[in-house]
């Protein structure tokens, strides 16, 4: 669940992604700091992957797709217990940041109407 208020009268919009969640597992090449996912996404869909980084590593995303309403819609640390924490609503198609701690980071891509093709690079440094 995302809230935003971008206008001075306190409007309030949100935005609500369900996930069939079983994110998928995403495994770097042996020496690799970088990969390309890509995949299909129907209209108003989401998909989720997986990946372990550590504490201070930074971690870049960039989507291409044939839809201007594909994009990377959130990104979480998967805490020990299971739940996840949103360390960015990023609702684009890029982010760059430096991961708070060693574990699980789940990446959210979210199609609208239309859906489509997407790919993304994902790098951790």
């Amino acid at each position: 669940l995302k809230v935003n208020s971008d206008v001075a009268d306190d409007t309030y919009f949100i935005t609500l992604y369900i996930v069939d969640f079983s994110p998928e597992r995403v495994n770097f090449a042996t020496g690799a700091n970088a990969i390309q996912l890509s995949g299909w996404l129907a209209d108003n869909t989401t998909t989720a992957y997986t990946l372990r980084a550590a504490a201070g590593q930074a971690m870049s995303l960039n989507l291409t797709a044939n839809s201007h309403k594909v994009q990377i819609a959130a990104i979480y640390q998967q805490l020990p217990t299971g739940e996840l924490f949103e360390i960015s609503a990023v609702s684009g198609l890029a982010y760059l940041g430096t991961l708070p701690a060693d574990g699980d980071y789940v990446v959210i891509v979210s199609a609208g109407i239309p859906g489509g093709n997407y790919a993304l690079d994902v790098v951790i440094e």
